[in-house]
């Protein structure tokens, strides 16, 4: 159920945001700084606006832009970016992780 049209994530150090994924997932937008880890994600699904960590002024202007003309597009990009993080779709992906690890080390 998404409430809000907007998720500000002020961040300047932060690895993956669950947040930011969890409001993706009921298709709210982020604008993050470039220091958040999810950063690259949202970039990638054009799911928000990633500014710089440290400037205020680059967070305040995205934030009045999205409310006012960019909302909608981003809105419809956010639960595609959620999306990459489903169960479904990372655990195949986990359970690989030894198989390529031991391959070609002589562990059997």
């Amino acid at each position: 159920m998404r409430i809000f049209d907007l998720h500000p994530n002020p961040t300047t150090c932060e690895g993956l945001n669950m947040v930011t994924l969890e409001a993706a997932a009921v298709g709210t937008p982020t604008v993050t700084g470039d220091g958040a880890g999810i950063a690259d994600w949202v970039k990638r699904y054009g799911a928000g606006a990633v500014v710089p960590k440290t400037e205020v002024g680059a967070l305040a202007d995205a934030i009045i832009r999205a409310l006012n003309d960019e909302l909608s597009c981003w809105a419809s990009n956010a639960r595609p970016m959620a999306d990459e993080f489903l169960l479904e779709r990372v655990a195949p992906a986990m359970l690989e992780l030894p198989a390529t690890r031991t391959r070609g080390s002589g562990v059997r």
